[in-house]
């Protein structure tokens, strides 16, 4: 095992949002390392519930607590990798993902962070329309894509972009009927796909203010930490290691659009030459290669590949 001051030079850990439960939890850390258990142990005892069955067993919760067992997986494992690998240079997180960053990063403390997000995660719900959605645009130049919004914006459509992956791959966020009118005149602009993606809300757009309004004060009683190393944030796409900055523009993300693009810009920038996608899937890494291709990604989610993952 690695001592845990030692760095993994010039990379970035990085956490998925709540669509990666649908990629499915693997339980092989959990079972086999103590940092996992140790993890589980906290998570449980602080939300008084059985926190092994929510993530692993066959009746697992669809509603607030899927992001709050999410969290616990992906920071079980990310202790884990620590343990045996030290820390990285820099942490970030995709929508959800950014809370287990600064979890990992120590600006939270583990697991209060986990509190926070139910309280979320119960607003979010309680506040939830049934005509909002969310759709993947492709092969759709960025600038015709904002000025589509901006004409349907200014004739009173709720359409938004909410996620700025790149020049020519991105999200957007609207009322179903508006998005739905929307997406017939981006394919006659040239869009080759349209994909929905399995979410209840138009995230990361004004769609969400109200619900973010509710939630500032939750935000505002977390106790801070100083950040071991820096925290990429999905508002803005810059790094930060002041825990209420950090804070601060956590508590803006749900209402404001994810700018991916610019974080992966600033990580090479900035030197970072790897990302190591901690949890379900590969939606991070999928993202960050669109964004800027010289960054390599990984992933780890199973203990074999706790175990094979060297510093890179």
């Amino acid at each position: 095992m690695a001592p845990n001051n030692i760095e993994y030079p010039q990379s970035i850990a990085a956490f998925p949002g709540r669509e990666a439960v649908a990629k499915g939890l693997d339980s092989t850390v959990f079972k086999n390392a103590a940092a996992a258990q140790r993890v589980f142990r906290r998570a449980s005892e602080y939300c008084a519930v059985d926190m092994v069955s929510l993530c692993y067993g066959e009746g697992k919760d669809e509603g607030p607590w899927t992001t709050v067992g999410l969290v616990t997986h992906c920071y079980g494992i990310y202790k884990t990798l620590e343990e045996w690998r030290g820390r990285p240079k820099a942490f970030a997180g995709y929508s959800q993902g950014e809370f287990t960053a600064c979890a990992a990063a120590g600006v939270f403390e583990f697991p209060e962070v986990l509190g926070l997000i139910l309280r979320l995660e119960r607003i979010l719900e309680e506040d939830s329309p049934a005509d909002e959605a969310m759709i993947r645009v492709m092969d759709l130049d960025q600038k015709v894509l904002r000025e589509c919004c901006q004409q349907y914006q200014e004739s009173g459509k709720h359409v938004y972009i909410s996620a700025y992956l790149s020049d020519t791959q991105n999200i957007i966020s609207g009322k179903q009927p508006d998005l739905q009118e929307l997406v017939q005149e981006l394919k006659k602009r040239g869009a080759r796909w349209a994909l929905p993606l399995p979410v209840k809300r138009g995230y990361h757009s004004p769609l969400c203010q109200a619900s973010a309004e509710r939630a500032r004060k939750y935000f505002q009683r977390m106790r801070l930490c100083s950040p071991s190393n820096p925290v990429y944030s999905c508002y803005d796409g810059h790094r930060s290691t002041d825990p209420i900055i950090i804070r601060d523009k956590l508590s803006r993300q749900v209402q404001h659009p994810i700018h991916w693009k610019a974080l992966a810009d600033n990580c090479v920038s900035d030197g970072i030459q790897s990302l190591i996608e901690i949890g379900p899937g590969c939606t991070v890494s999928g993202n960050t290669r669109i964004a800027n291709p010289n960054i390599a990604c990984r992933w780890v989610q199973t203990m074999n590949e706790v175990r094979c993952c060297d510093a890179v």
